[in-house]
């Protein structure tokens, strides 16, 4: 079986008409790609879009608004349709929201360092059916404030899950089945 070996090819392997969330949505230019090749019968969407306390590459919470702005011309149409919903929180709050088992699958592309990916794989690995598609973004190594990797072996180490892959892009997708 040959792997995709970026994350677009990666979604062409999700079903069609499937439950998914990406955590973690900026412009929503990915957002735009997920809805084009899966066709999700329902995709969560899930960003704060503010300045966070603490967190080390922060940006002014007009920058995020433009980015808010961009996301919703981007998405409006599907969303008007009933496909996306859009839930503009923190990865905790819109957690508890969502029911456990109740995704085919979650993209978390959110909090970069070591503590907020393994934060993030921790609220929203309950939330995937078994047999679903774990799967995230910023798997590289050598950038600061970047801990995805470490992240995803530490969330790993004792799961009885399928293997872990990982795309060839530069910045690389990593994805895995839940048992």
């Amino acid at each position: 079986m040959e792997f995709p070996r970026n994350r677009v090819d990666w979604l062409k392997t999700l079903p069609k008409g499937s439950v998914g969330a990406e955590i973690g949505v900026d412009t929503g230019r990915f957002s735009r790609v997920i809805l084009d090749v899966v066709k999700p019968r329902l995709l969560w969407l899930i960003d704060c879009y503010e300045t966070q306390p603490g967190v080390p590459y922060n940006l002014s919470d007009g920058w995020y608004l433009s980015r808010f702005y961009a996301a919703m011309r981007r998405l409006r149409v599907a969303w008007s349709k009933g496909f996306v919903r859009l839930l503009c929180a923190y990865s905790s709050e819109a957690a508890l929201l969502i029911e456990d088992d109740s995704l085919d699958w979650a993209y978390i592309d959110a909090g970069h360092t070591e503590a907020e990916a393994f934060m993030d794989l921790q609220l929203w690995y309950p939330k995937i059916k078994s047999g679903g598609i774990v799967a995230g973004h910023d798997f590289i190594t050598g950038v600061k404030d970047v801990g995805v990797v470490e992240a995803v072996m530490e969330f790993r180490r004792n799961l009885r899950d399928g293997p872990l892959h990982v795309t060839e892009e530069r910045i690389a997708s990593f994805w895995w089945v839940k048992a």
